[in-house]
């Protein structure tokens, strides 16, 4: 027996056309299912920003030339607040987040920590 190799075989089962048929879409509905379910969404926003007549801006990425105004952010804020909206407020130089509801404060809670430069 020096001389006889011994060969396995993977797969030693004969399988019907159909059940492989079978397998293979299970296989690709399930790859689809999790394609479907992870897939990135994207959301539209709109935000309410201005005054008097409250005119409707959509949310932008990149540079808004209203920042350029120190003021801008309180007189959001003030907006807000007025319109008793229900916002976020994440405060860096206080290190504090402010949940406000119908124009109050209802939570304040501390910023553990910011980015850093580098």
């Amino acid at each position: 027996m020096e001389g006889q190799q011994h060969k396995r075989k993977l797969f030693e089962i004969e399988v019907p056309l159909w059940v492989s048929l079978l397998m293979v879409l299970i296989f690709g509905a399930i790859v689809a299912a999790g394609l479907i379910y992870f897939q990135v969404k994207t959301y539209n926003y709109t935000i309410n920003v201005g005054e008097g007549d409250q005119k409707l801006q959509t949310l932008e990425y990149g540079p808004l030339p209203e920042l350029a105004n120190a003021n801008y952010f309180a007189q959001v804020k003030s907006s807000f607040v007025e319109q008793k909206s229900d916002f976020i407020e994440a405060d860096l130089s206080e290190m504090k987040v402010r949940v406000y509801k119908e124009g109050g404060v209802v939570k304040e809670l501390p910023i553990i920590t910011k980015g850093r430069e580098g």
